[in-house]
This record gives C-alpha cells, sequence and structure tokens, in this order.
C-alpha cells in the first residue's frame, strides 16, 4: 500500500495510520520515508508510485493544502494519484478531511471567484472534483475518525478484489488454444464467438441432472449449490467444456456483481497450495493480478458468490490427496462451489455430480 498526501497536512495522521494499518498486516510505503522509491537521478518531487513495487492499494489523504507543484503545475499528490491510475493501481481509496469537503460543496454551489478559507488554493478543489469523479470519498475529522473508515473500507474490497481475479483469470482461459477444433490457431475466446463450439457428448455418472447439455447442466448444478467434476480420458474435451461453463458464468456476472466465477490452471498449483483457504487465495491473487492481497480479503464475508473452475486436477502433484480431502469436505474445498475436469483413469473417488465426456 503507497501513503501519499502532503507532508504537512500527514503531520497528524501518517504515523497513527501507517502503524495501525501494519499492525492490520498492509506493508505500507508513505512518501519521503527511506523505503519509499525514487527514480535515479531525479528529484524526489518526481517520484511516481509506479516506481513503487506495484503497490495494490493508494491510500491518498487530502486536507487543507495542495503542495508543491511540478513542471507540470500539478502537486507531487496529484502527480501520484494521475500515475497509480496510469499504473492500474488496482483499489485506489481517496480521504479527505471534513472541513475540506464542506469547503467544496460551496464552491460547487458558489462558484465563480469565491474564495476557501480553510483550504490553501482553489486548485485543491479542483483536485478533490478530479477525484470524486473516479472514486468514492471518505470523509474523516481526526485520526480515530479515519482508522475507523479505513477499516470498514478495506473489508468492503473483498468482492472487487474478487471480481479483479476472476476477469484476469476468464481472460487467461479465453486465451487459450484448444486442440478440439480442425483450427488449432485459434483460441478457446476464438471459438466462442464463432460459435465453432459443439458441445460433446456425454453421460451422467452420478447425481440428477436437467440432461440438456453439459454446459447448461454444469450451471444448473452450480446455481443448485452443488459442485461437479467433468472426467473423461485425454483429448475429449474436458478443458474446454469447463471453459465454456465458465465463459457463459462469466456473462451472468454483469447481471450479478457479486458472482465471481474464477478459473484456476491446475498445472500451476502444486499440493501445498490446498492447505488452506489461505494458502489457495494466495497462490490464486499472485497468478492472477502478481501480488498477495491476502491482508485486504474478508472470506468470511457473506455476500460473496465465489465459483472455482479447476482444470486438470490431475496434473497437481499427489492430487488423489485433493480427492480425498474433497469427500472429506475440508475447508478449502468447502468454502465455495466448485467445477473441475480431471483424466477418468486418475478420478478414484467422486464428489458431487459426474459426467463422463
Amino acid at each position: 500500500m503507497a501513503l501519499v498526501g502532503t507532508k504537512a497536512d500527514l503531520l497528524d495522521l501518517r504515523e497513527v495510520i501507517k502503524n495501525h494499518l501494519t499492525q492490520r498486516g498492509y506493508s505500507v510505503l508513505a512518501f519521503d520515508e527511506a523505503d519509499y522509491p525514487y527514480e535515479p537521478g531525479k528529484d524526489p518531487g518526481e517520484c511516481t508510485v509506479a516506481l513503487a513495487p506495484h503497490p495494490d492499494v493508494l491510500l491518498l489523504i487530502l486536507d487543507r493544502r495542495y503542495g508543491i507543484r511540478l513542471s507540470n503545475r500539478l502537486s507531487i499528490t496529484e502527480n501520484e494519484w494521475q500515475n497509480a491510475r496510469r499504473s492500474n493501481v488496482p483499489f485506489i481509496v481517496a480521504c479527505v478531511r471534513r472541513k475540506a469537503i464542506e469547503e467544496f460543496e460551496q464552491w460547487k454551489a458558489v462558484g465563480g471567484t469565491w474564495r476557501p478559507r480553510y483550504v490553501d488554493d482553489v486548485d485543491l478543489l479542483r483536485f478533490i472534483e478530479r477525484v470524486k469523479a473516479t472514486t468514492f470519498l471518505l470523509k474523516f475529522d481526526n485520526a480515530e475518525d479515519l482508522r475507523v473508515e479505513l477499516d470498514q473500507k478495506m473489508k468492503s474490497l473483498t468482492p472487487f478484489i474478487l471480481r479483479r481475479v476472476a476477469d484476469a483469470t476468464c481472460e487467461k482461459a479465453r486465451n487459450k488454444r484448444t486442440v478440439t477444433v480442425i483450427d488449432q490457431t485459434l483460441s478457446l475466446g476464438d471459438v466462442f464467438d464463432r460459435d465453432l463450439y459443439v458441445t460433446p457428448p456425454y453421460r451422467l455418472v452420478s447425481g440428477i441432472l436437467p440432461g440438456r447439455n453439459l454446459e447448461g447442466d454444469a450451471i444448473t448444478c452450480l446455481q443448485s449449490h452443488h459442485n461437479m467434476i467433468i472426467t473423461g480420458g485425454p483429448g475429449t474435451g474436458k478443458s474446454t467444456a469447463l471453459v465454456k461453463s465458465l465463459y457463459q458464468r462469466s456473462v451472468d456476472m454483469q447481471d450479478s456483481p457479486l458472482l465471481t466465477p474464477i478459473y484456476v490452471d491446475c498445472y500451476s498449483l502444486s499440493l501445498r497450495d490446498f492447505a488452506s483457504v489461505e494458502a489457495l487465495l494466495t497462490k490464486l491473487f499472485e497468478l492472477a493480478l502478481g501480488k498477495n492481497i491476502w491482508p485486504h480479503f474478508d472470506q468470511h464475508d457473506p455476500s460473496l458468490q465465489v465459483e472455482l473452475f479447476f482444470d486438470a486436477l490431475d496434473e497437481v502433484r499427489d492430487g488423489t490427496v485433493l480427492l480425498e480431502q474433497m469427500v472429506a469436505e475440508s475447508p478449502v474445498w468447502s468454502w465455495c462451489h466448485h467445477l473441475l475436469t480431471c483424466r477418468w483413469d486418475f478420478l478414484s473417488r467422486v464428489l458431487g455430480d459426474v459426467i463422463n465426456i
């Protein structure tokens, strides 16, 4: 997490907030401290958030001062905010002192030559307007007030974290190449978009499903809060069917903001990644977003509707242990609903509804 704001305004806040967030498990970088990254050969004032090790959260604190302007006539703080947006920092949390918000509202109502009394520069009010257009503003009066607001805000990030993971993994799945159509240069996304996909024949080995088509039954199973295993021999289209189901759920996601279908390529996993919910999600965060954002995550959020699409479970070393854990409903498997594929000769034990292609 990168903590930015005008230095003089942070004197009564920075250490309190930094210590508070550090105790919560966050790694916090604060501007003008020894560990904050700078571009060699440039004035520290020209530093950019993009030089930091890609912070997953930018905490922007605005009070009464706009700050020192750089060559582009924008303050250091506004430059950092803009750089964070250009660098696609996943989450930007903007906190504004209530007195500044009150003057911002007056300025918007009156306009013209009105001059603020608390805020030192109308440019700060213009900055607040630009920030407000892109994100929700947290209002605070003092450090304690800000601590409470931040705790609540960080917990609320969980659905957004999962949505970013879902988007990243769905894109990865769509870009996979397929060997189940004539033109093997096509990605799965191309196959679906061009209506080249043909649902494979299958039979239901156990469980009760409508039997209309493979993808529809898979989604029905998940909607009914059950789990499913698609199994079959090599090259029978298991992965393609799984990604097709994922593709349809990603479309459903547009109308259901809390639904988060996540693709999991088991080629990238090991048995230790299934040791706990934290271990699995930490791995998924690193694969999808390039960093561990577990400290921001609330796995007990009752609003979560997570569906995991595991592709090729048999590629995980000692994967049979995972099947035994499924049957025993260990926490990592009972945390959410899932659809997975594996080869028939690997499947020694079965959980839920099994389709054999």
